[in-house]
């Protein structure tokens, strides 16, 4: 039997998600401060026992409890988040940029300095999340960019509308790496990626519901003396400050928070497993070595090159599609209509994608074939000249790169051990990404309008880099991976995610034994420390000494 490889009777559960088994109770237990993954023992919850425990049956039901309580609802935050944040294309269709009398260039600052704000706050806002809670600091988020989208329809000049876009930036910062750092508070590694797509397609699909919205909002030109972008901004806002009063109430600061709908084993049951996959969420403090671990680890700098080379084309269309497709030669209303279908294919292709990631452990190539595809589809829209053929390519070629975010933040997290780590991590590569923000919002310039030949071939390269960093990132992984099992004396069997079960009854192995032939022999935690020899530690990354169960994902 391969290392990597569980029992037989292992049944799956979820959403994609990969075999599970009763591994060991013998887990390390920490005390915290009630926070993001508190541990502290209760009354009910009793680490040291197996009573938390769940069968193959209950581990599904268990599985389906943190899916229905935790997606929908992000899923829906997210979808008003992204919504307020791309309306500004749909209000630049109607009168936006003659009632303020703002120039092109105007326009295009205003959507850039968004994301000044948002890359100034994302770190600090991602560390704050561990000092609050999430339920406060994520509804404290969302209150904020409600409450901003809605006075931008108070804005009458380029001043204001500057300012205001600065500070939408500021308040909704933290919230996407806030979300994803949360959910792996919960989700092992193997189960995330397919999570964060079912979360992200909601940002897909944000631009089917704004496409509808804006057509219809459009009719109410005029009503109560309010222009028609103005009821845009009024009307998208509210949803946002009652989601965000309602995470609050709704969302849980952990595991052993979850009173209302987990019973005390659940609970119990859901710290544990996660204690096996390598994530110990009782870290609640911050750890300055950490913090540097995760500003000097190259991993970190190749996901935050390819999070940047996402994001720039998907930004410039987020942003511009409706003038896009308004420029293929169709009308205002009409170019609101049809900027439904590419979101609806978009969002397939993200489940699916991921999906076939999750279930297959890879994660490389889910990112670097949709990053060519959409690479391939850039330069059709640059060479075709007929409207309905370059419509064609943005439904199809250009609704496949978006499938690439979720299996590169799944790799990100994936490859993360460490609380402070991940948090912090985290939050350099969305923040990183998100300077294509900055650089997008001077795509699609009215000077290059109708065909915008220049922006589509710089988006082209910005996908053919995530390719290139994708690929690299793995054969370095692969050596990686390799090189850590010469250390350990390891036969290299495993590829991805080994989680090993133990029996209790095992006796110790040494460094150097064939996994192979002992896999239930110990996990490794137990092994490594009074095994390994202090030249075999000095040559281990620390993630690997801490838990040497742990190789990184390819």
């Amino acid at each position: 039997m391969s290392i990597n490889e569980p029992p037989s009777s292992s049944l799956g559960s979820g959403l994609g998600d990969q075999p599970s088994w009763r591994p060991s109770s013998s887990l390390p237990r920490k005390a915290s401060s009630g926070k993001l993954g508190d541990l502290t023992r209760t009354d009910e919850c009793d680490m040291d026992t197996d009573d938390s425990e769940l069968s193959a049956l209950e581990h599904r039901q268990f599985i389906r409890k943190l899916d229905w309580h935790l997606i929908p609802f992000f899923g829906l935050v997210y979808l008003f988040c992204t919504l307020d944040r791309i309306n500004i294309g749909n209000a630049r269709l109607f009168t936006l940029e003659q009632d303020m009398n703002l120039s092109p260039s105007q326009f295009s600052w205003c959507l850039s300095i968004f994301f000044v704000g948002y890359i100034l706050f994302e770190l600090p806002s991602n560390l704050a999340l561990r000092r609050f809670g999430p339920s406060i600091w994520l509804g404290r988020i969302g209150v904020m960019w409600g409450g901003i989208t809605m006075c931008t329809a108070a804005v009458t000049s380029f001043t204001g509308f500057f300012i205001l876009r600065f500070f939408f930036g500021v308040a909704e910062a933290g919230l996407f790496p806030g979300i994803i750092f949360y959910l792996t508070h919960w989700y092992t590694r193997q189960e995330i990626s397919i999570r964060i797509a079912f979360f992200y397609i909601s940002a897909a699909l944000s631009s089917t519901m704004g496409g509808l919205l804006a057509f219809a909002i459009g009719h109410m030109d005029h009503t109560a003396n309010l222009r028609a972008w103005q009821w845009l901004f009024l009307l998208e806002g509210i949803p946002s400050v009652i989601l965000g009063v309602l995470t609050w109430f709704v969302i849980p600061d952990g595991p052993l928070t979850a009173h209302r709908w987990l019973t005390p084993r659940e609970r119990e049951y859901a710290v544990k497993r996660l204690a096996r996959d390598c994530t110990d969420i009782s870290d609640s403090k911050f750890e300055w070595s950490q913090f540097k671990a995760a500003i000097t680890d190259y991993k970190t700098w190749f996901y935050m090159i390819m999070f940047l080379g996402f994001l720039n084309p998907l930004y410039a269309m987020s942003l511009f599609q409706p003038t896009v497709i308004r420029d293929l030669g169709f009308s205002s209303w009409q170019a609101q209509l049809l900027t439904i279908p590419p979101s609806i294919i978009n969002a397939t292709w993200t489940v699916l994608c991921s999906y076939h990631s999750n279930r297959t452990g890879e994660r490389a190539f889910h990112i670097a074939i949709p990053a060519l595809l959409g690479a391939t589809g850039y330069v059709l829209l640059a060479v075709l000249t007929s409207g309905p053929g370059r419509y064609a390519v943005i439904c199809t070629l250009l609704s496949m790169y978006n499938a690439s975010l979720p299996p590169t933040l799944g790799w990100l997290t994936n490859n993360l051990v460490g609380s402070t780590k991940s948090a912090t991590a985290t939050a350099l590569v969305i923040s990183f990404g998100n300077l294509s923000g900055i650089i997008s919002g001077q795509f699609y310039r009215a000077d290059e309008a109708p065909r915008y030949v220049r922006s589509h071939l710089l988006n082209m390269a910005f996908l053919v880099m995530v390719a290139i960093a994708a690929l690299t990132l793995k054969w370095l992984l692969y050596r990686e991976n390799a090189r850590i099992d010469r250390v350990m004396g390891i036969k290299p069997t495993i590829k991805t995610l080994p989680i090993l079960p133990s029996a209790e009854s095992a006796t110790p192995i040494e460094a150097g034994t064939d996994l192979e032939t002992n896999y239930q022999a110990v996990p490794y935690q137990e092994m490594a420390v009074g095994t390994l020899t202090p030249e075999q530690q000095r040559q281990l990354p620390q993630a690997i000494i801490d838990y040497p169960n742990f190789r990184y994902t390819l």
